[in-house]
């Protein structure tokens, strides 16, 4: 096994583990800067196997782009940390009141 195999397979897991529990924080919480957290780190998840798929070839980014712009890998790169800021945003404002 390659070394970049290996690090894509340890950011599977890890990406699986983190979603197993945010989804479980999800069936928890009815909090809006907790549920903008969980949404964060399952985009996160998304955008690693969309990568992952990437690289070995499955899909190609080119059937998602407009003109030459990668529009797909340009939201999935950026939705995460959106959703992160967010949330919080929310958490701030709700501890201020």
């Amino acid at each position: 096994m390659q070394l970049n195999e290996i690090a894509i397979f340890v950011k599977l897991i890890s990406g699986a583990l983190g979603t197993f529990f945010a989804i479980l924080v999800w069936s928890k919480t009815r909090n809006a800067s907790w549920i903008f957290i969980v949404l964060g780190i399952l985009f996160h998840y998304i955008n690693i196997v969309f990568e992952t798929l990437e690289l070995f070839g499955i899909i190609t980014e080119k059937i998602y782009n407009i003109g030459n712009l990668p529009i797909l890998k340009i939201i999935l790169n950026n939705l995460p940390m959106s959703f992160f800021i967010i949330g919080l945003i929310i958490f701030v404002i709700r501890k201020k009141i």
